[in-house]
């Protein structure tokens, strides 16, 4: 007698529970994925049997939520949830073959995750040791802990009292399907470990989670995401201010300190060399740059290019006009001949959130390229603007290369 749908997505959600070791939010997400997919399914084709859909109605549901307006990176992130699925009923033997055998993700346009600088960080910091208060105290550790260990956010809120090893100066932490990592702790962070422990103790909680709340009570995640995210929008510009962002500031800092990769894979606890390549984009530039500066045979005409740039409505500080000349500055990689950038950043005067105005102007003899992009930061307006820009410059030296051969 064959299964029904209900206990085949119930066995697939043991699964991922007690032999993929998913965590409860994700094994969530899974349920919601299918579970949408199965209520389309029965809706538009009447069918309840999930190991019967083919690659048509798959697709079909693709093309509904793309109507809807979810994004590629959501519906890629549902397909996910899908093809985990019926692998599952192919180790099952409930099928043979999985309808997204021959599928392919959709284009994701990659978005880049700039890091705090050190000055923004320092800045939180410093705020926060204004006041020894219990709050003050707990999220200046908190601070401290994403920036100088690199741990998630589910991590921190699950930290328990007996996993803090005073002595040897380290903290377990219960990662990504259950795996427990040692992570080592700076010395300025511990002396706030510890200031915060006495303050914890005089709350008489008797909860065994390290961190918690004023009253007592265990922290919870979407606290600690409003405690990051409001002390860095005092001081920070960027779009994305969150604990995630911290961690990619620590993964990014120790590379740019020549820590080796290996390294830095074990510190964030990922399982794979391929998840912590994401943070070595910066180091990359970083090494080009050096490289191009001291190989022999490098270009010396690459240094050359000057970058103006003028702000309208506001002031720029020396982080803003860094990153702009810094970003601007790569084009020259793209075209030799390039004279000089004029970048000018404008504050539109509305009611809508993405009001920073990012025009740039490259001039080349006989010739220059103009972007202008609108965004809700200026370092998002710069990114898109460079890019574009590489996307003309490059598209110009095909026709010159066209031309030569003509």
């Amino acid at each position: 007698m064959k299964k029904d749908k209900i206990m085949l997505l119930d066995s697939f959600l043991e699964y991922l529970k007690h032999e993929k070791n998913y965590s409860p939010n994700t094994i969530v997400a899974y349920k919601k994925d299918l579970e949408s997919f199965k209520e389309f399914c029965f809706s538009e084709y009447s069918m309840k049997d999930l190991e019967k859909i083919h690659y048509n109605q798959i697709r079909s549901w693709l093309v509904t939520l793309i109507q809807q307006d979810v994004s590629n990176r959501t519906v890629n992130r549902k397909v996910s949830s899908l093809r985990s699925f019926y692998k599952f009923l192919q180790k099952t033997g409930d099928i043979s073959i999985s309808p997204l055998a021959k599928h392919k993700s959709l284009k994701v346009q990659k978005k880049e995750q700039i890091p705090f600088t050190q000055k923004e960080v320092n800045e939180v910091i410093a705020s926060l040791d204004v006041n020894n208060d219990f709050v003050s105290v707990r999220n200046k550790l908190m601070v401290e802990l994403f920036y100088s260990t690199g741990i998630r956010r589910v991590e921190l809120v699950n930290i328990k009292e007996k996993n803090i090893d005073f002595n040897n100066k380290l903290i377990k932490v219960l990662g990504k399907r259950n795996k427990e990592r040692y992570v080592p702790l700076l010395p300025s962070v511990l002396e706030t470990l510890k200031k915060y422990n006495q303050l914890r103790e005089e709350k008489n909680t008797n909860i065994e989670e390290f961190f918690v709340t004023e009253k007592g009570a265990k922290i919870y995640e979407t606290l600690v995401y409003r405690v990051i995210n409001l002390y860095f929008s005092q001081v920070s510009t960027k779009v994305k201010k969150s604990p995630h962002i911290l961690r990619h500031t620590f993964a990014t800092e120790m590379l740019n300190e020549g820590a080796d990769l290996n390294s830095v894979k074990e510190l964030l606890g990922h399982s794979s060399l391929a998840s912590t390549q994401v943070y070595t984009h910066n180091n990359l530039e970083k090494m080009k740059e050096m490289f191009n500066n001291t190989h022999p045979r490098s270009k010396k005409t690459i240094h050359n290019m000057k970058v103006y740039t003028q702000s309208v409505n506001f002031k720029a500080d020396a982080d803003l006009i860094n990153y702009t000349e810094k970003k601007v500055g790569g084009l020259e990689k793209f075209h030799d001949k390039i004279v000089d950038a004029e970048v000018f950043l404008k504050v539109q005067k509305t009611s809508d959130k993405e009001n920073k105005i990012t025009e740039i102007k490259i001039n080349i003899p006989g010739n220059e390229f103009i972007v202008k992009k609108t965004a809700k930061t200026f370092e998002e307006g710069v990114s898109m603007g460079v890019e574009s820009l590489k996307r003309q410059l490059e598209k110009s030296k095909e026709k010159r290369k066209d031309s030569l051969v003509l």
